[in-house]
């Protein structure tokens, strides 16, 4: 239970205050441990690396998100609904004792999957009793923490090894901010402060009414409350998928090396969703795309040990982020500690370097553990060709620059007559009923299809395979055709198609 439990003897006089004034007022007769817990939050959020260009202006969203915990039955609900300028993501997650869904909204299919939503902690930092929990939990590794004179805090120590520090209001003795450390693919070991404000009493507790988060110097998130309900029961019917979705059995893909054709390959279905381009030379390999998830899990590097095995005698020379965004870009630190020389756009470079020299030591990557320089060079002008007797590569800057970031690079092989594209046009299988981009509230996929087949026919270059750094291949007949009709009749692109719509077939 939030406010349960036996405080005597702790070692944190900070914690034990603060426990008492959010939970003094918690009597028997209200929710045992037990008790099922309602919460429905609503924020402003900023996309960090995630802007036009990389000094910014960040670009920002709006979330609503409910969270249900219901721990007698194991029974969880995490709903998210993102809304971005240009897109729109709903998603739900049900964990019925370890088991369930991941259920997306705007596409109307679910997948089904184990999850541990059993073991996450729903309320940490997200309520100040769920902070206290917690601490409770690892009550062995509290200590007093200093925040300067007159300022009472503690902290401990969670099972994953991160520390909590919670800082408490001196005057009234709630929980003003809870800060702690965590590893993020572009910023490396990151200070997160997350600041409660506005308490009130909710069945006997003191809950904030508002939060906001900071990530070192960027507010990521401002947040109210908008109801939190304790013990009222929730239907059954929530924890079911809707009758009208389509449930795929189909097993997540795995990681895949595909050959393309001599020389060319495409590691598929990398974890996020990803398609990284690998093109042989006589006597190296060149890579277009540098993925990792914002909470670094090792992407790029798994990328690498593929090519590696596969490709064991041609080292990677060169590898090439198409564009700025921190998904896109975060995972180069691999490739500078395996000796490659990273490509990108003149704009880049500042934020690229700083990139390499942030600390990782929470999560050492590769890099971390392997210190080797940057090896970096900038497009001069708007393209760079590679090429030997065997194969030729070139890269182009986007002319016109797409809605999505000022400079994108797209890779074409004059040989086969395929472009390589990441962002411009991500041709999902939806599995059934295509799902327009204005059914998500997309505004820029005209811009950036436009944009993509405006660099084309500028280019002069003779294309009929356009591949995708998300999603499948498509041919450009079908892309330049649907570009064009769709923006005559004032229709958006698709978000997403079944498959008997995408033009080419997946290899």
């Amino acid at each position: 239970m939030l406010c349960a439990g036996h405080y005597a003897g702790l070692p944190a006089t900070s914690f034990g205050s603060a426990r008492a004034q959010h939970c003094g007022a918690w009597r028997p007769q209200l929710p045992q441990p037990a008790a099922t817990f309602d919460l429905s939050v609503r924020s402003r959020n900023l996309a960090v690396h995630q802007s036009e260009t990389p000094e910014g202006p960040m670009r920002a969203y709006t979330v609503a998100s409910r969270y249900v915990t219901e721990p007698e039955k194991q029974r969880f609900i995490v709903e998210s609904d993102l809304r971005f300028p240009s897109f729109r993501l709903h998603t739900r997650v049900i964990s019925i004792a370890g088991k369930g869904h991941w259920v997306d909204l705007a596409t109307r299919t679910a997948t089904a999957e184990e999850n541990e939503l059993r073991s996450l902690p729903l309320f940490v930092r997200l309520l100040p009793q769920g902070v206290l929990r917690e601490a409770e939990q690892n009550r062995a590794s509290l200590r007093l923490a200093h925040r300067g004179p007159g300022i009472p805090a503690f902290s401990y120590s969670r099972g994953s090894g991160e520390v909590y520090t919670v800082v408490v209001d001196a005057t009234t003795g709630l929980v003003s901010s809870v800060e702690f450390l965590q590893e993020n693919g572009v910023d490396g070991d990151s200070l997160f402060v997350h600041t409660y404000s506005g308490y009130r009493d909710v069945a006997g507790m003191k809950v904030p009414a508002a939060y906001t988060m900071r990530r070192g110097s960027w507010l990521i998130a401002e947040a109210t409350i908008d109801s939190l309900r304790i013990g009222e029961p929730v239907p059954d019917q929530d924890f079911k998928v809707p009758a009208d979705i389509r449930t795929l059995t189909a097993a997540e893909p795995e990681m895949r090396f595909a050959t393309l054709a001599t020389g060319l390959h495409l590691v598929r279905d990398v974890p996020g969703g990803y398609n990284v381009l690998v093109v042989e030379f006589a006597d190296h390999v060149v890579v277009l795309e540098t993925p990792e998830a914002n909470n670094p899990n090792g992407t790029s590097k798994r990328v690498i040990a593929m090519i590696k095995e596969r490709l064991p005698a041609k080292p990677i020379r060169y590898a090439i982020p198409t564009h700025h965004h921190g998904d896109h870009v975060g995972g180069i630190r691999e490739y500078v500690a395996e000796g490659a020389t990273i490509v990108i756009t003149a704009a880049n470079e500042g934020f690229v370097r700083r990139l390499v020299a942030q600390d990782f030591t929470l999560k050492p990557d590769t890099l971390t553990k392997r210190r080797l320089p940057l090896k970096l060079e900038l497009i001069s002008g708007k393209s760079r060709t590679f090429k030997d007797a065997t194969q030729e590569l070139q890269l182009f800057v986007m002319d016109p620059s797409p809605a999505h970031v000022n400079e994108m690079l797209i890779g074409y092989l004059p040989q086969h007559r395929w472009v390589y594209q990441t962002d411009m046009f991500n041709p999902w299988s939806c599995f059934k009923e295509p799902v327009n981009h204005d059914d998500l509230g997309h505004t820029s996929a005209h811009a950036d299809s436009q944009a993509l087949v405006s660099t084309i026919t500028r280019l002069g270059i003779a294309v009929d395979l356009v591949l995708g750094g998300h999603g499948r291949e498509v041919t450009y007949q079908w892309l330049r055709t649907q570009t064009e009709r769709r923006a005559a009749d004032g229709l958006p692109m698709w978000a997403c198609m079944p498959d008997e719509l995408i033009a080419a077939p997946a290899r």
